[in-house]
């Protein structure tokens, strides 16, 4: 036995921040999760960290003996524990999704999730992103948009100042373009072709 804790000793485990570790609940505790990493100590995953969405049990988003991937947070505490996080760990697999919608072009669904006076808040998988009043197709009404889903595409994406805008305008305006076939005559302003 002496053996096997003199060889846990010499094995250096290093566990830094931004790394990614696979783990699996092994404890449920009061304010989270405390997960083996394969450390000299569990890993703590607060409940703050579980998901993007705001959970109350840890349990009902990491199920016991599940094989998961953390990120790790904050480095080993003076008794070798790490702090992880799955919220972060899949916002950062949501902006490398973004990024590549973005890189094609591609329109994503948003849902509405608040208004001001310059025009709406959504969500985009747990991030919180931005159409202005002018991208809005309509404009009007921004309190009748709450809760709606709109089609948009990106205007700015800054993943180090967790910014994103995005225009439901142009996404419309891209899909009505797309609808027209070749040789198909459009109604210009006159009216008649």
């Amino acid at each position: 036995m002496d053996d096997f804790a003199k060889a846990l000793e010499q094995h250096d485990y290093q566990f830094a921040k931004g790394q990614i570790v696979s783990g699996r609940v092994f404890s449920y505790e009061s304010g989270g999760a405390l997960i083996d990493i394969g450390g000299k100590s569990p890993a703590f995953l607060p409940i703050a960290e579980a998901s993007v969405r705001q959970v109350s049990d840890v349990s009902a988003v990491l199920p016991m003996d599940e094989d998961r991937d953390f990120l790790i947070v904050r480095e080993q505490d003076a008794d070798g524990q790490v702090t992880l996080s799955l919220r972060q760990l899949e916002i950062k697999k949501v902006w490398d999704w973004v990024a590549e919608m973005q890189e094609g072009n591609q329109s994503v669904q948003v849902r509405v999730t608040g208004t001001n006076k310059g025009g709406v808040t959504v969500d985009l998988q747990g991030l919180r992103g931005f159409i202005p009043r002018s991208h809005l197709v309509e404009r009007e009404n921004l309190d009748a948009l709450k809760g709606q889903t709109l089609t948009t595409t990106f205007l700015e994406i800054d993943r180090d100042r967790n910014k994103l805008v995005l225009s439901n305008r142009l996404a419309a305006r891209a899909a009505n373009f797309s609808q027209l076939a070749v040789g198909q005559i459009g109604g210009g302003e006159g009216g008649k072709p």
